[in-house]
């Protein structure tokens, strides 16, 4: 049965835009498949990806690439009970976040057969000193994790034709980018509320991380992570590509450099 709330999107306004989207010309079955894609996939996605604008976007790729990439951050794998993390210790298994997406893309995948998944493991937080410090491994440990961790991934999903990959290897300088727009965020005032925000709403993870840290580190720490997403999404963004993420307050970053969404709503902290 379709969702009541659907019945207040205007799909015919979405059609419009994907069409107008490009400059080649497609048939009208082309683009009422693409629409018919777009309806299915909303009740299971989240909000972000419900957005007129978002539709229009994600119909855009679908309507111009018959095999469409969507690329799959995930992170190293982090203890968690109940279905939340609790960052006590990091192994080497599938993680709790990748185990939830395996999930959710099969669904999506229902939607669209041609999708080519693609995760990326954050391998760069082996370098995150206080998450070093709270899981008690030297950085060359904590990199093994994540490489056997992306093993055990590739692993899990071979049979479904996709692919997992280190992060740094697939996005280019990407531990320099996320320099640079880190300076760029925390140095820009209107970014500045934003950045108090989403440190209020992360503070159930910083306090998981390490109780001790002040909100100046606390806020440190959130400027980073706004730029890690604004680098990821960018990339994706210039690539033509989608991109699969858990809810997070750190959605709005993607936002800012206009990459197809498609959320996973699920809450992992």
């Amino acid at each position: 049965m379709e969702n009541k709330i659907q019945n207040y999107v205007d799909w015919k306004r979405i059609s419009r835009a994907v069409d107008h989207s490009t400059d080649k010309k497609f048939s009208v079955e082309k683009i009422n498949d693409v629409i018919l894609k777009l309806q299915l996939m909303y009740d299971i996605v989240g909000s972000y990806s419900q957005t007129r604008s978002m539709l229009s976007s994600i119909g855009e790729i679908l309507l111009n690439d018959n095999v469409p990439n969507i690329y799959v951050p995930v992170c190293p794998d982090y203890s968690h009970i109940n279905q939340l993390y609790t960052m006590e210790y990091v192994s080497n298994g599938v993680s709790l976040v990748a185990q939830k997406h395996i999930d959710f893309l099969l669904e999506i995948r229902s939607i669209i057969p041609s999708l080519n998944v693609i995760f990326l493991i954050a391998d760069q937080e082996c370098y995150d000193s206080v998450l070093c410090n709270k899981m008690g491994i030297s950085t060359n440990e904590f990199r093994s994790r994540i490489i056997e961790s992306n093993k055990e991934l590739y692993s899990s999903i071979l049979q479904f034709g996709w692919k997992a990959e280190e992060m740094s290897k697939i996005v280019p300088d990407i531990l320099s980018k996320e320099q640079e727009y880190s300076l760029w965020i925390g140095s820009t005032p209107e970014f500045s509320r934003q950045i108090d925000y989403d440190t209020y709403k992360r503070d159930v993870l910083y306090k998981k991380i390490n109780p001790l840290l002040s909100w100046e580190d606390k806020r440190k720490r959130t400027v980073h992570t706004a730029a890690q997403y604004y680098c990821l999404g960018k990339f994706t963004k210039d690539m033509g590509a989608l991109i699969c993420n858990h809810t997070t307050t750190n959605l709005a970053w993607y936002l800012k450099t206009g990459v197809a969404l498609i959320e996973n709503p699920i809450i992992i902290y």
